[in-house]
């Protein structure tokens, strides 16, 4: 072999193999029953002395309603299954030069990565880390009203909260350690207000219960006053037939108005102060009625035992 041959060769091999890089790695998803929703946000790094056409990258679980986009410009992708991989492929809108940086986001459906144990539901999302990952950022927002039991988090994370749900964060950064190539995050949560509606729900049975019942001896009371005041006024009507044809007049009007002015009947049935007055004092000296003074006036009610 020619020495220049064999010099090429060993250069060769002393030279450094680049890739693409991926600066960062922010992924987000969001729970809902049994699937989530996640976004993925890649920048990508041309370390290479090759243009770039296409990005390939792997995601673990069932994706569908994909879509990729580059800020507002959606781009071009196709998917590839392979196992339990989905290998998107995305189409850059121009070459990647060598030095040249690159925004992609990624956002899609993952079904099924919940699973429910009676009142406990288990989460399980993988994301795969490749060495030439440099910062990895991943949240998850579990639905509003539920909640992480002890020790139901894997990797390790401090829960947050923004106020309706709660929330958990992982960050790695380079070096990534070997076992985080698939960064595989398991929780363990529950609904912090189902082990209490069996006791909302007593309550409300109960107070509708109570509810029912003061209503009902409300109801029967009022129901009984009713036909007392009834039976009343129907007696005092039988009794009034026997009166005079101008004290029955005026005992109607009582009876119809309790309270009633002392000037009122004047004016409603037209005779004079005189014989109003005349006849109210006959009708209070019989027990059928009582007067009582508020300021000036006489104000005429039926007697409290007709």
């Amino acid at each position: 072999m020619r020495p220049s041959l064999v010099l090429v060769l060993f250069l060769i091999l002393l030279t450094p193999v680049h890739g693409i890089e991926i600066t960062n790695y922010v992924a987000s998803l969001e729970i809902s029953n049994d699937y989530g929703i996640e976004e993925v946000t890649i920048t990508i790094f041309n370390n290479q002395n090759i243009t770039i056409t296409e990005f390939r990258y792997p995601f673990s679980g069932k994706l569908r309603n994909v879509m990729v986009r580059s800020g507002e410009e959606e781009l071009n992708f196709r998917v590839e299954k392979r196992g339990e991989r989905s290998y998107i492929v995305t189409t850059l809108p121009k070459p990647l030069r060598f030095g040249d940086t690159y925004e992609i986001t990624y956002r899609y459906t993952l079904e099924h990565i919940v699973e429910r144990h009676e009142n406990i539901y288990i989460l399980s999302v993988t994301h795969s880390l490749f060495a030439n990952v440099k910062n990895f950022k991943f949240t998850i927002a579990l639905p509003p009203g539920y909640g992480v039991v002890e020790n139901g988090v894997s990797p390790e994370s401090e829960p947050t909260s923004d106020g309706r749900r709660v929330i958990l964060k992982w960050e790695l950064h380079e070096p990534i350690p070997p076992e985080f190539k698939d960064f595989r995050v398991i929780v363990i949560y529950e609904n912090l207000f189902e082990a209490r509606d069996y006791i909302y729900i007593a309550l409300l049975l109960i107070a509708a219960v109570i509810i029912l019942f003061l209503t009902y001896k409300y109801l029967k009371a009022k129901g009984i006053s009713i036909r007392l005041l009834l039976d009343r006024k129907k007696r005092l009507e039988e009794k009034i037939e026997i009166l005079k044809e101008d004290e029955q007049k005026i005992m109607k009007l009582i009876i119809e108005n309790e309270g009633i002015d002392q000037r009122d009947i004047v004016r409603i049935t037209g005779f004079s102060k005189t014989k109003v007055s005349k006849i109210l004092s006959e009708l209070e000296k019989r027990g059928a009625i009582r007067k009582e003074q508020v300021g000036r006036r006489n104000k005429i009610y039926l007697a409290k035992k007709p």
